[in-house]
């Protein structure tokens, strides 16, 4: 075997107006390992995965793949050159089958599609995987949908496949499945780069890590050396015990938000309260009933019960109610559901406040850029440049321009629906003191998580949903891991 390095990258360097993301970065992948690439959200990680797969072009520096210098300009070239990536939203043709998203691009003079679906078999089979080829992508699981574009790269003949926080979605069972796939993968030949804030799965999966921090490679670490203290010191220059944080309870007798008999067609009729201040921890098994009461609380689906807001009975039905009313939802899926990309810092933030910045129906671009400033002062967003497309920013201060345009309108009620998923332990320390210094000013707070580390360290009360009910209530002194993870497994109510 060739024993260069399939990928080897000397003193890389990335410039977003001004703004240094990659500050030098020298480093290799070897061929047939798992390699990790672990740092904060902003070190520097997805401006180096999209360089990689030429969605960005260097300001400066070298990168050789098999030992030949690489200049490529576009996605393409980067799949010529047998470089790929799975992203969390597996980028399939939803209305094709797993057998047409598997050939595409085949070179065929006509479609026998009987054909086409014995062909996919024997590649699936090949590789392990039990996907029906005649099924629509569309209806596969998360789990699935990944491992299909797994298997396109591969019978595509990629050498290097990139995966983006590939479990982010998936249950343990699924990501044991995956797990095997990577595995049979690397058994073949194939470099795999696992981008990953989970520790457990970089020291289970990885030959090597890489960390970087603040645009700097700081270490490659040997799988022995994988360890979660030295990585996340390596990773925030901080110790774990220094990210630790508990909520000393903020909650007042006032309340903020009541549902009474609240259901919905997948939720048996719920009663509940939070007070403001308070941050109320509701958890569950996927599908369990969980994000019924997110959808219903927000305005996203029709439900029947009671609700009401500060003692005054209200309607939601529809997310300009859940607003006008004070509920705001930072959703899980930020990018898709919450932010515009394409748009700057400061016109994501001033989106919900453009009638106040308004003069005579006109808003000058001065008072969306003082709004994006106030932002990122108060929650410490980075870069401080509010002038940049939200899409150049990590995922954890892209969470925090969220949390930030709703306080900019001043929202009484915040629902929080799994706020540091795909956030980096560092960037997690500051998501959770905003969400205390939101409660300590009297905003209440729902938690949506199925973290229990998360769901112990911030909630006062803690609230499992499992089948479409509430199987078990308590303060959160009632709990710890142990019986938190029984309650959220157990089939009948408590």
């Amino acid at each position: 075997m060739d024993a260069r390095p399939i990928i080897e990258i000397r003193d890389l360097r990335k410039d977003f107006s001004g703004v240094h993301v990659l500050k030098g970065i020298d480093m290799s992948f070897d061929r047939g390992e798992i390699h990790g690439l672990l740092g904060e959200n902003g070190a520097g990680k997805s401006t180096l995965i999209k360089i990689l797969t030429c969605v960005y072009t260097a300001s400066s520096g070298e990168i050789r793949i098999e030992g030949a210098p690489f200049h490529g300009h576009s996605p393409k070239a980067a799949n010529d050159a047998g470089v790929g990536a799975v992203y969390q939203d597996a980028e399939l043709a939803w209305n094709m089958t797993v057998a047409e998203n598997l050939l595409l691009g085949s070179e065929r003079r006509w479609i026998d599609r009987r054909a086409m679906e014995r062909e996919a078999r024997d590649i699936l089979s090949r590789i392990g995987l039990d996907i029906d080829p005649a099924a629509r992508a569309g209806a596969l699981t998360a789990a699935q949908m990944q491992m299909l574009t797994l298997a396109t790269l591969f019978h595509r003949k990629f050498k290097v496949i990139i995966l983006d926080e590939p479990t982010a979605r998936l249950s343990g069972r699924e990501s044991e499945l995956l797990f095997a796939l990577i595995r049979r993968f690397k058994a073949e030949g194939l470099t795999i780069v696992y981008i990953s804030h989970r520790l457990n799965e970089v020291k289970l999966l990885c030959d090597r890590a890489t960390i970087l921090r603040d645009g700097r490679v700081v270490a490659t670490l040997a799988r022995g050396e994988i360890d979660e203290a030295a990585v996340t010191r390596l990773m925030v220059n901080r110790s774990a015990s220094d990210l630790e944080i508990t909520n000393p309870g903020f909650a007042r007798p006032e309340v903020a938000l009541e549902v009474k008999a609240l259901g919905t067609a997948k939720l048996s009729p719920t009663s509940f309260r939070v007070h403001r201040g308070e941050i109320l921890g509701i958890t569950g098994p996927i599908g369990g009933g969980m994000e019924q009461i997110e959808k219903a609380l927000s305005g996203l689906i029709a439900y029947h019960g009671e609700i009401f807001a500060e003692g005054r009975p209200v309607r939601i039905d529809s997310p300009s109610d859940a607003l006008d009313i004070g509920v705001a939802l930072i959703p899980e899926d930020r990018r898709k559901q919450a932010l515009f990309p394409n748009l700057t810092m400061a016109e994501n933030v001033s989106l919900p406040i453009l009638d106040r910045l308004s003069r005579f129906g006109m808003v000058s671009t001065a008072d969306i850029m003082a709004s994006g400033r106030r932002v990122i002062e108060r929650l410490q967003v980075y870069p401080a440049a509010p002038g940049t497309k939200m899409r150049y920013f990590s995922g954890g201060n892209q969470q925090k321009a969220v949390i930030g345009k709703w306080l900019s309108r001043d929202q009484k009620i915040y629902i929080f629906s799994e706020p540091t998923s795909g956030v980096d332990v560092g960037a997690i320390r500051q998501i959770y003191e905003i969400m205390l210094e939101m409660a300590r000013d009297g905003a209440a707070i729902i938690l949506m998580s199925t973290s229990f580390n998360e769901l112990l360290s911030l909630s006062e009360r803690i609230m499992v949903v499992h089948s479409g009910r509430v199987a078990v209530e308590r303060p959160r002194a009632g709990f710890d891991r142990d019986s938190l993870l029984a309650a959220t497994l157990a089939s009948e109510v408590a």
